[in-house]
This record gives structure tokens, sequence and C-alpha cells, in this order.
């Protein structure tokens, strides 16, 4: 997989620690430059002090609801792709997030295959995967 991102700044939001330790090695070789907090509150600071591209948003964090994080983040940068990510993968999930303004959905477990369709489409549509 030769996917260049070496411009672009992802940010995970987890709580999962294992799962957050997947997408960093997932994204590692993709040359990203790769932040992951643990809550809302850490998400919210880091977007304020730096441009992100892309946000893996867990839809139950413990601080707060995926749903309530990504209003707030709107408010902040109208402009910065969010991708819902959840064990809650059922096609009604699918549709709230949807609608609820994510730009993707990616359900757990994670696909590498799945998410590097993600990053190529929204990160590097002229740079495709060789």
């Amino acid at each position: 997989m030769n996917l260049y991102l070496s411009e672009k700044t992802i940010l995970i939001v987890d709580d999962d620690r294992v799962s957050a330790f997947l997408f960093k090695e997932l994204i590692e070789p993709t040359g990203a430059k790769i932040i992951s907090v643990d809550d809302g509150h850490s998400a919210l600071q880091v977007i304020k002090k730096q441009k992100i591209d892309l946000i893996l948003l867990d839809l139950k964090l413990e601080d707060c609801s995926g749903f309530t994080l990504l209003k707030e983040i709107h408010k902040l940068n109208s402009q910065i792709i969010i991708i819902a990510q959840t064990a809650y993968a059922m096609i009604e999930d699918y549709r709230e997030c949807m609608e609820a303004g994510f730009d993707d959905f990616l359900p757990k477990p994670i696909i590498s295959k799945d998410l590097y369709a993600k990053l190529m489409k929204y990160l590097a549509p002229e740079n495709p995967v060789k």
C-alpha cells in the first residue's frame, strides 16, 4: 500500500486504547501526522491549536457522545472531514451518522482496506493507491 499523506494531519478520538493503537499502526505508513486523544475535551483543544485534515471519531466516549462532539467541532471548523467509527455498525447507525453531519462511517473492527479507501477518498483523491 503506497498512500502518501505526509502533508496531512489525522486526529484519532477514541477512548479504547487498543482501537487507537490499531489506527496509529495502520495510518503510520502513510506518513500522515497522527494525533491521538481519548476524550472530547482534549479533541477540542487540539482542533483549536492545530490544523486537522481528518478526524476518526468514536461515537461512544467517556466524557461525551460523538454526536455532541461533532456539533462542537463544526462550530470551530466546519471544513474538517469527520468519520464516525463505532462497534455499533447497523444500517440505522450509519443513517443516524450521515443525518447528523458526519462525512463518513467506519465500522469496528477496523478493516485496513476500508480505512485506506476512506483516507484516499478524502485526503488524496488525486493520489491513487498503488
